[in-house]
């Protein structure tokens, strides 16, 4: 989650973050971390969604196990075109 946050979210974070009922799910930044998003899909309730915030990484999300829970895709320019996205 660094890459434009400032801020990595290791997976014993996430892993709590997801018990709280109101929190349903998080947007991930995978490019310095690729390989963090299975340790997220690993630590967290099925339920849980992971969206991807890097189109770059979208299959690599998937190969990763996030195929069930990656959400989609929230694009840097969904707020400019977001009715085709």
């Amino acid at each position: 989650m660094l890459i434009f946050t400032g801020v990595n979210l290791d997976p014993d974070t996430v892993a709590k973050l997801a018990e709280i009922d109101n929190i349903v799910g998080i947007k991930e930044e995978a490019e310095l971390n690729p390989k963090q998003v299975t340790a997220y899909v690993n630590v967290t309730p099925d339920d849980f969604i992971i969206y991807c915030g890097d189109d770059t990484m979208v299959s690599e999300a998937f190969a990763q196990g996030g195929a069930k829970r990656i959400g989609g895709v929230i694009s840097g320019g969904a707020h400019l075109i977001g009715e085709q996205i």
